[in-house]
């Protein structure tokens, strides 16, 4: 629930001085409710809420007791990100239309910081996070009649239409370039890449959905987030649809597609959406309330695109932090998620090899005096086991977690990276990528280069794709053993299909 997000007032560092930021979060408070005098709220209480991964959001108690929600534009926001008061435009027009999300009371300008629009909604009970929605016994309920609600809150909102909303333009990802939702979606993409570092894993995705484009439907308002994560769940099931940061007007196969992303499963790949129900189960339940009539290719198409622009996000929200924009751990570490989505955008596509790749099932460790991987692994097993247990905030409890993901993974990547780029390498020596290397730092630098070739041979189509695919295959598995262990690598994840 938003209230499990709230944690204590962050700390922010002045000329080196740690300081508390209540003089800060006491004129916020005095000039929210000067804002909000006509409404009669009386804010008593503003505080942070912690586990919203690209807008700041705060929760807002009044004199009487009244509970509401306050969502500010964040420094810097992911490409495709709508302002504040787009946002809280489309958020209107769903809740007129009787979409089950918390409605808009107030847009006030500037109040975080110039130039940021804040906008004031009603308070929703409910929890958001993934692991509970799966696994919390109060929600065995929820999880009976979840998958079907949700599909049918879904097509309540594809029936809004441009017609129903002319006043309503989201520009994002569609504009006047692009005649159609397909068009649109891949320009984004395209856009998306062409801002960072090459990736040949993203441009073989991106070669399979410009050679597989399918009819995209009529235009209807898109959520643009819709997942687990972004929902409210309570005993009875779903409360609230939250962050329509991403809305726009597309085809709906993006939102049904969206809530199938791997990602989004946390940890039962068996069952696509969410984690909590199948494919066929979520399908029936939206064509039953009037939902759009789509096919399985089309379906299939959108899911391998979501998982294209889910890993093109991922690298940008470490961007954010590289920047200096944002300072949040957790950013940087989603940006070594990236090879999760190609990986399966990959496997979807069936451009994997039938014997996965094989990788160390642990990361060796030193018998010498202690190097780095070994400094850097009781690091992160120290914080693991000792430091986040005894934590009893929760927000920095989950900082801390991350903090000893990181350090796991900073000690593989000290062991295995020389190993490693021999051996990516060779692969690209194989295609005609690179030129053999010595190794260390000499072979990370001719992979980088070989990596950046391989990119532009599969954009303009100079390598053949089923040749780069085995290599492809074996540069991903090797990344996410140093990302992501754990990570399954299997091409059957016992998923039920799409179906027309």
């Amino acid at each position: 629930m938003y209230a499990e997000r709230v944690g204590p007032e962050p700390k922010e560092t002045e000329n080196g001085i740690v300081r508390s930021p209540g003089e800060k979060m006491d004129a916020w408070r005095e000039r929210l409710t000067a804002e909000l005098r006509e409404l009669d709220i009386v804010v008593d209480d503003l505080r942070p809420l912690h586990g919203g991964a690209c807008q700041e959001n705060f929760a807002v108690t009044a004199a009487d007791g009244r509970r509401f929600a306050l969502r500010s534009d964040a420094n810097q926001s992911l490409p495709g990100s709508l302002g504040r008061a787009l946002e809280a435009q489309i958020v209107q027009t769903a809740t007129d239309h009787g979409v089950q999300t918390p409605p808009v009371r107030a847009v006030i300008p500037d109040l975080v910081r110039p130039g940021a629009v804040a906008y004031l909604m009603d308070w929703a009970e409910g929890v958001a996070i993934g692991a509970k929605i799966q696994r919390d016994p109060r929600l065995e309920g929820a999880r009976q009649v979840l998958v079907p609600q949700l599909a049918r809150a879904l097509a309540r909102i594809h029936a809004i239409r441009p017609e129903h909303a002319p006043d309503l333009r989201p520009d994002n990802p569609q504009d006047a370039r692009d005649s159609d939702a397909v068009t649109a979606a891949l320009r984004f993409c395209r856009v998306m890449m062409d801002q960072m570092e090459p990736r040949p894993a993203m441009e073989r995705i991106w070669r399979w959905l410009d050679q597989n484009r399918p009819d995209p439907g009529p235009l209807v308002l898109v959520h643009g987030d819709y997942r687990i994560g972004n929902f409210l769940v309570v005993p009875d099931g779903l409360s609230a649809i939250l962050d329509w940061e991403f809305s726009h007007w597309g085809s709906a196969a993006e939102d049904l597609a969206w809530i199938t992303v791997r990602d989004w499963r946390f940890g039962r790949p068996d069952l696509a959406v969410g984690g909590v129900g199948t494919r066929a189960a979520f399908l029936a339940a939206y064509r039953e309330a009037g939902g759009v009539p789509l096919d399985a290719d089309t379906l299939r198409w959108f899911e391998v695109l979501g998982n294209l622009r889910w890993a093109t996000g991922a690298v940008f929200q470490a961007q954010r932090v590289l920047s200096g924009a944002e300072a949040d751990l957790e950013l940087l570490a989603i940006g070594r998620r990236a090879a999760e989505m190609e990986w399966e955008a990959l496997r979807v596509v069936g451009a994997l090899p039938e014997v996965p790749p094989t990788r160390p099932a642990k990361v060796p460790v030193s018998t010498d005096s202690p190097d780095a991987a070994t400094l850097l692994g009781g690091v992160a097993k120290l914080l693991a086991s000792d430091v986040v247990p005894a934590i009893a905030d929760k927000g920095l409890q989950f900082r801390v977690r991350i903090a000893a993901h990181l350090a796991g993974v900073a000690a593989r990547e000290a062991v295995l990276s020389d190993a490693y780029a021999l051996a990516d390498l060779e692969g690209l020596v194989a295609l005609g990528c690179a030129g053999p290397a010595p190794g260390g730092g000499a072979a990370r630098a001719a992979v980088l280069a070989g990596r950046a070739a391989l990119a532009k041979g599969l954009r303009d189509h100079t390598i053949p794709a089923e040749a780069a695919d085995p290599v492809l295959a074996g540069m991903l598995a090797r990344q996410l053993s140093i990302s992501n262990p754990r990570f399954a690598l299997e091409r059957d994840l016992g998923e039920d299909p799409w179906t027309s």
